[in-house]
């Protein structure tokens, strides 16, 4: 058992666990842009699956079994299950909400012709 307050996520308290969960869909919202945005993006419910069930994994392999040594973790729906919902669905609606937008438009030419500039 660890006595480093820091490290326990059971002791980050409220505020921290809403920390973790905006900077969760934050951070992957960020991420799932930038690939979507990208020529040859598969669809939006694949890569959300994909990117949930990668950090579960990381969860996993590297806090579970290294950091806490517990999978008690997996006990708590707001510190563990939450965030990969979150991290779907956040993924997902990315996907979906990039996905309308018109073919091809590159932001640079949207920008310049928004200036006036031909």
């Amino acid at each position: 058992m660890y006595a480093d307050p820091y490290i326990r996520r059971d002791s980050w308290g409220r505020d921290g666990r809403l920390q973790q969960l905006c900077g969760s869909l934050l951070i992957f919202a960020v991420v799932s842009t930038s690939y979507f945005r990208k020529p040859g993006a598969s669809a939006p419910l694949p890569t959300a699956i994909t990117f949930a069930v990668l950090v579960a994994l990381l969860d996993l392999v590297i806090v579970a079994s290294f950091v806490e040594r517990s999978l008690a973790m997996f006990g708590s729906f707001t510190g563990s299950w939450f965030p990969f919902v979150l991290i779907f669905a956040g993924t997902w609606m990315t996907g979906k909400l990039l996905a309308l937008e018109p073919a091809g438009r590159d932001r640079s030419q949207s920008h310049s012709q928004a200036a006036g500039a031909p």
